[in-house]
């Protein structure tokens, strides 16, 4: 019969095209430092925003100027700008900053240019270690 053949020959042409080359739907893993004026940055996010289609983004926190997202929540490979926001306390933390006459909010640190993505661009390469050491500064960018 031909229609059997042919629903073969088409889920060996889709696993094909899925499949890609071993590697072109492979999450991996990222970590790195961040830094503002050559301080670490803290309480912040940091997103790569893929700028090829059919890439995956990812999403870590910064803490104590470093962040390490696994392989499970990393990025394919390819082109990405990184997006950092803030992050300001959660209820708990309110509310114990609060109760001990903290300040409640932080003060905004990081220039709202590294808010977008337009400013700081990153490769993720088909490998294992993807460490980027990003330097932020007041005035512009470098790495």
């Amino acid at each position: 019969m031909m229609i059997p053949r042919t629903k073969r020959l088409v889920a060996l042409a889709m696993l094909a095209i899925f499949s890609g080359c071993g590697s072109e739907f492979q999450r991996y893993p990222l970590e790195g430092t961040v830094n503002l004026d050559g301080q670490p940055l803290s309480n912040c996010m940091v997103i790569f925003a893929p700028c090829d289609a059919g890439a995956s983004g990812a999403t870590g926190m910064v803490v104590d100027g470093r962040f390490a997202i696994p392989q499970d929540s990393g990025a394919t490979p390819g082109k990405y700008n990184l997006i950092f926001t803030e992050v300001q306390p959660d209820l708990e933390e309110y509310e114990q900053r609060r109760a001990d006459n903290v300040p409640l909010l932080n003060a905004p640190t990081l220039p709202r240019n590294y808010q977008a993505a337009n400013e700081v661009h990153v490769d993720v390469m088909p490998i294992q270690d993807n460490h980027f050491d990003i330097e932020l500064k007041s005035y512009g960018w470098f790495q």
